[in-house]
């Protein structure tokens, strides 16, 4: 009778949807330190694996500061180093092997040019054009497709702009697990819960669209194709969320700016 009972209860578990679990909470494991004042918002946070460097820059103007940090999070660039672009997006290009960024408005797409110890000297604008869909919009690289993927905010879509090719969107189906319930759902009312203008690609066995979800603290990972939500983590109690900006992913961790700290705290 013990082990029936005991089967019975290890089916429920294996029965149980995965969306039905309780999500994962992510745990503090870095942090990257804004040494020097200008600005008030992050960006995303970039990891270059062949320099083993994190870059991180203050949004909002081209003299706003920007850091280089080694894999221990200890800025090690010149304490002048300056973003030179009115950054919004920044990113590794493992393609490339370039660092890049989408900008604010009419600055559209850059790319830095690295020194011998890998931080910046100088950038250029590329000749890709940008399709951002907002002028505060945060692209993402995703290095399976070599797209940068932007969240619409207004229309809750999935901009997914190639670097050479043509541009498409996916409609988001914000908070929906499944398709049959897609018709029951109004976006414009769950739109209000996320960042509105930053979006993250975790990349895996596929890629997954995140979301900072301010309201219930977490982070919301949707599938590419479908729009439909596909797994939850968790940010504990304490971390800083904001509503624009702020947010980012690399190097399999979760980056937040604490505004008030002047930090990057990283999450896994």
């Amino acid at each position: 009778m013990k082990n029936l009972t005991l089967l019975f209860l290890v089916s429920l578990i294996y029965a149980t949807p995965s969306y039905a679990r309780k999500a994962r909470t992510l745990n503090k494991v870095l942090i990257l330190k804004a040494g020097r004042t200008g600005g008030a918002n992050g960006t995303a946070v970039a990891w270059n694996p062949e320099k083993k460097l994190y870059y991180g820059g203050i949004t909002g103007n081209t003299y706003f500061p920007m850091f280089a940090f080694n894999s221990d999070g200890k800025a090690i660039s010149d304490n002048l180093l300056e973003t030179m672009f009115d950054l919004r997006g920044l990113w590794y290009n493992p393609i490339s092997k370039t660092l890049q960024v989408n900008g604010f408005r009419e600055y559209g797409l850059g790319e830095y040019t690295l020194d011998e110890n890998g931080f910046p000297e100088s950038v250029k604008k590329m000749k890709a054009p940008s399709y951002q869909p907002n002028k505060q919009c945060t692209g993402a690289f995703d290095s399976a497709s070599n797209s940068i993927i932007y969240f619409d905010y207004s229309t809750v879509r999935i901009v997914k702009q190639p670097l050479t090719g043509d541009t498409t969107s996916v409609e988001l189906h914000l908070g929906v697990k499944k398709k049959k319930k897609i018709k029951q759902h109004q976006n414009a009312t769950e739109r209000k819960n996320y960042n509105e203008n930053t979006c993250i690609i975790v990349t895996g066995k596929s890629s997954l669209l995140g979301l900072l979800n301010v309201k219930d603290k977490q982070i919301d990972l949707y599938d590419l194709q479908t729009g439909l939500l596909k797994k939850q983590l968790k940010i504990p109690a304490d971390a800083p969320v904001e509503s624009s900006l702020n947010f980012g992913y690399c190097n399999g961790i979760y980056w937040l700016f604490d505004k008030k700290k002047r930090e990057w705290i990283g999450y896994q």
